[in-house]
């Protein structure tokens, strides 16, 4: 089981799991507080440190982005850069207010929708941001700390997005996801952060210019990040782009494991992890 909790399918079909699942909602203190990119540096600061302190009942990402023409983003405010902070609570309604009413203070905020609201629809929120049919090129790295140096970066990164389509998102870490060690493969436990960058765009005439962003991006981000991507965020045409998914001794374990299970890399049409024989 070690091996197909985050192996990316190298190892067979998983045919049945069951979920063990907790009471939430139907309704949740959720939402998003939109703030300018020119107070980004000040406003990541400040996430930062209400990121550290947030108890684990607290869930945030961050979104450096064009602003959507959602009907929720001002008109005078749609496609200009802003940094939008995303959060949900899992505790009380009373509780997550309280607990979330210091994302709302970090700038003045252009939007802000962080309020009771079924969850289902906060899950959604974005969606219609991710047509199918588009064009989409990810990479990502672990983040230990979000410094100072690499907020700067990923402010200056977002000022020059190739496509008002695209996005980075910082996603916040710990938790559960801290948790579990030898019982899967999932890399960088220990990291506070994971950064993505999503790009996204429509036109095929146009792959080389985005993709080759995106790969420029990442390696601007590399003197700050841990080397290791998140599997549903990289995408696979760097030679040996697997290898940067996983710590060194995770990747030896799993190519031995590919050995025993699947010699014939029958399983091959994911992140493979080739088989030495």
């Amino acid at each position: 089981m070690w091996g197909l909790r985050g192996g990316g399918g190298n190892f067979g079909i998983v045919t049945e799991f069951e979920f063990a699942t907790h009471p939430f909602g139907p309704v949740a203190v959720a939402g998003f507080v939109v703030y300018r990119l020119d107070d980004g540096p000040a406003v990541l600061r400040g996430y930062r440190q209400f990121a550290a302190a947030a108890p684990e009942e607290v869930t945030t990402i961050v979104v450096l982005r064009h602003a959507p023409p959602a009907p929720w983003i001002p008109v005078d405010q749609r496609g200009k850069p802003v940094v939008m902070i995303g959060a949900v609570h899992t505790g009380s309604i009373q509780t997550g207010i309280e607990a979330l009413r210091p994302v709302k203070s970090l700038a003045r905020p252009v939007a802000d929708t962080m309020w009771p609201t079924p969850f289902l629809a906060h899950q959604a929120v974005l969606d219609a941001s991710n047509p199918a049919g588009h064009r989409y090129y990810w990479k990502s790295d672990h983040l230990a700390e979000l410094n100072d140096e690499a907020i700067d970066l990923l402010v200056e990164q977002t000022a020059q997005l190739s496509s008002p389509d695209s996005l980075i998102g910082i996603f916040q870490l710990g938790g559960a996801a801290a948790r579990g060690g030898e019982r899967s493969c999932f890399p960088s436990r220990h990291a506070r952060f994971m950064v993505n960058y999503a790009t996204h765009w429509t036109e095929a005439r146009e792959d080389d210019l985005h993709r080759q962003w995106t790969r420029d991006a990442i390696e601007a981000l590399a003197p700050y990040g841990l080397g290791t991507a998140y599997v549903n965020f990289t995408a696979d045409d760097a030679p040996m782009h697997v290898e940067t998914l996983y710590s060194t001794t995770e990747f030896s374990r799993l190519v031995t494991l590919k050995n025993r299970l699947d010699p014939d890399n029958v399983f091959r049409n994911n992140h493979n992890i080739r088989p030495s024989a």
